[in-house]
């Protein structure tokens, strides 16, 4: 064997070296060789560890990894850098909308623990939906509004912390916290709209109440609870309608102060006053300064002062005004189209308007022979006016065409000298009254026959007025010549008898 100590060769049985004197052990036994197979199988698992570490060195050093650990560290301006960083290199990882979905759930529930205030929350939301591609995107502009609702909450706006909350989930449907928010925001809603219908039906404002429900419903849509409260209150309005609908009309003409007016209400089926309206007072005169013309449809007219006036039927609220009339001591026809035709006594002899307070014709006077207009009918395309002759005072009716206005007058046979000579005193006395009443629009002058004195040509008539605070005082002496016609007056006036 050789020695441990000096290397020289000794005998196998020799306890001491016979060189250096160093003692001697059992002899080491010669290696054995491994085989080629162990090899084999070391270097495959050494082979193995090196993949796996350098995996995990990949994995640890990614970006999805680097995203998580900006994530746990509450570095959102980190995932906004990265994000941006891989975006533009094409190296975002494969769950990129898993995890920035996290980091916005992230914010918002550091937000709902106050830590954070909603402005450093929005501005964080509003870089993630500037940076943010897609879906991502608009699910930042979710959270946003999420946010925008729980912010109305606080504040106890139902209504707009619900249209938030619907928002939200319109644009992620899947985020919990919106449809939460959503029934709580619902239901404040919901309590303060039944409210406020429950106050407006007790003063009998149904119209606002129905209002309210409508516009609750374009919040909350399809809510069962509105919807059929909707239908209970309709059902009140309805059968509240029946009772107060207005069926007629009252119109009473009262004086006060030598001043003129008309008191108008309308009245349901009870007798009951529904709304009241009085109109202006005028200075009264012969002719009445008010008339009532009537219902049509769902419409009540009426004259006051020459202005003609159209009601809402139901709330009395004035349609329209005409001004344009300015007649009194009026008469009316509807025609088969719904327009209006009056005459004024003094006139306008005809004057039309339609269903909108639109004049369509003005016809103040149909010709000097004719006068005092105190009746009009409509007859199919025509409208009929009654007048009055100027020299015999005898009733005449002119026609007018309603297509175009047009109008006849009726024929006056031409009274020759030879007639005028059969007149009788009383004829000529009524003839000189008629034509001075017609003159002067009054009703007051008189000519007796007993005060009549033959002349060589005719008569002297004298003409009386009988109007104010004085009876049968004279106005004017009359010269009448019965062979001409011709009549002259104190007033120089001069005027034909025979037209």
């Amino acid at each position: 064997m050789i020695c441990g100590n000096c290397g020289k060769q000794i005998g196998d049985q020799e306890k001491f070296c016979r060189y250096c004197g160093s003692p001697q052990g059992s002899p080491e036994p010669a290696p054995k060789r491994k085989s080629k197979k162990k090899w084999i199988a070391a270097g495959i698992l050494a082979a193995a560890a090196v993949a796996a570490l350098a995996v995990f060195l990949v994995l640890r050093n990614g970006p999805g990894a680097r995203f998580e650990q900006a994530l746990k560290d509450g570095d959102y301006d980190r995932v906004l850098e990265l994000y941006q960083k891989e975006s533009k290199e094409g190296k975002l990882p494969e769950d990129i909308e898993e995890l920035m979905e996290e980091a916005m759930r992230q914010l918002y529930r550091e937000y709902s623990s106050e830590e954070m205030d909603s402005h450093e929350i929005s501005e964080v939301l509003k870089r993630m939906g500037e940076i943010f591609t897609g879906a991502l995107s608009v699910k930042a502009g979710a959270v946003e509004s999420l946010v925008e609702g729980d912010e109305n909450f606080r504040r106890e706006n139902w209504e707009q912390a619900a249209v938030f909350y619907q928002s939200a989930l319109e644009s992620w449907p899947e985020l919990e916290e919106a449809s939460e928010g959503l029934e709580k925001a619902a239901g404040e809603y919901r309590g303060q709209i039944l409210d406020a219908v429950e106050t407006y039906v007790s003063e009998e404002k149904y119209v606002e109440a129905l209002e309210e429900l409508e516009h609750g419903l374009t919040v909350l849509k399809s809510d069962s609870k509105l919807e059929d409260k909707r239908e209970e209150v309709s059902r009140d309005y309805e059968t509240y309608q029946k009772t107060q609908a207005v069926v007629s009309v009252e119109f009473t003409s009262e004086y006060e102060n030598s001043r003129q007016y008309a008191v108008i209400r309308g009245l349901n089926q009870a007798g009951e006053e529904i709304w009241k309206k009085e109109t202006e007072h005028f200075l009264a005169t012969e002719l009445d300064r008010v008339n009532e013309i009537g219902m049509r449809e769902e419409v009540y007219y009426y004259a006051a002062g020459g202005t003609v006036t159209a009601l809402d039927l139901q709330s009395g609220e004035v349609l329209w005004e005409n001004e344009e009339f300015q007649g009194a001591s009026l008469s009316y026809s509807f025609g088969s189209d719904g327009q209006l035709y009056l005459c004024g006594y003094y006139g306008p002899d005809f004057f039309a308007v339609d269903q909108e307070g639109n004049t369509l014709c003005r016809i103040d006077s149909f010709s000097a022979q004719y006068q005092w207009p105190h009746g009009i009918r409509c007859s199919g395309e025509q409208a009929v006016v009654t007048v009055s002759e100027a020299a015999s005072g005898e009733e005449a009716e002119i026609t007018v065409n309603l297509s175009d206005y047009s109008f006849e007058l009726p024929e006056v046979p031409e009274q020759t000298p030879e007639a005028a000579a059969q007149m009788t005193l009383e004829e000529i006395c009524r003839a000189v009254e008629n034509y001075y009443n017609t003159a002067y629009h009054t009703e007051d002058y008189v000519v007796f026959e007993n005060e009549a004195m033959e002349t060589d040509g005719g008569y002297f008539l004298i003409l009386r007025y009988q109007g104010g605070n004085t009876a049968n005082v004279m106005a004017s002496g009359i010269q009448v010549n019965t062979e001409t016609g011709e009549v002259k007056d104190d007033w120089d006036g001069v005027w034909n008898l025979y037209g």
